[in-house]
Formats: C-alpha cells, structure tokens, sequence
C-alpha cells in the first residue's frame, strides 16, 4: 500500500506537490502506528501467556 502511495507520488505532476507530501506523510505515519500497534499487541499476548503458564506450573 505504501509503495503504491509512493509511486504515485513519484509520477504525478508536479502541481499538488504540497498535497502528495501531505498525503505521503499520512499514508507513513499510519503505516508506523500499524507495525508498532501489531508489536505491541504482540508483546503483549506473549506476556499473558507467559503469566498463564507461570500460574499454571
């Protein structure tokens, strides 16, 4: 998806320069929330299984 942002960005014309820019940080920051919010919940559904088998033992 980002890459399609960006070729888009690439090889448009020049006029909306500002408005790609804006729409090329959005599309990144999203992107970035999206990876950190999978670590996270990664991390975190690791973590309560470790304390599940912790109460288990």
């Amino acid at each position: 998806m980002v890459a399609q942002y960006h070729f888009l960005f690439v090889y448009r014309e020049k006029k909306n320069k500002t408005k790609d820019i804006i729409m090329l940080c959005f599309v990144y920051i999203l992107f970035v929330i999206n990876i950190m919010f999978a670590t996270f919940l990664v991390i975190f559904i690791y973590y309560l299984n470790k304390e599940d088998l912790d109460l288990c033992h």
